[in-house]
């Protein structure tokens, strides 16, 4: 699943004229996704690509894939159901 994966983070990059950063592909699966048990899904590249290229605009970054621009868009995208219940919302 892995090599798809990638493949399809590197055709949505081309898409969107960012270079494709295999190092950072490669730690967002095995730093981010896989140590918290996030399956992999084909629509994650386009929408953490587009997560984190919204945040770079916003903040005047250039849009580069980085590793804390990834981060930031995880945590924006994926849901913490246990810290969710923690502060007693429905998960």
């Amino acid at each position: 699943m892995v090599p798809q994966f990638k493949q399809i983070f590197r055709r949505c990059c081309r898409e969107r004229g960012v270079d494709y950063d295999e190092g950072v592909v490669d730690w967002l699966v095995t730093r981010y996704l896989r140590k918290r048990s996030i399956p992999l899904r084909g629509c994650q590249p386009r929408d953490l690509l587009d997560h984190a290229l919204a945040l770079a605009d916003y903040r005047n970054q250039p849009r580069v894939l980085t590793e804390a621009l990834m981060q930031a868009a995880c945590e924006s995208y994926f849901l913490d159901d246990e810290l969710l219940q923690r502060a007693g919302g429905d998960a």
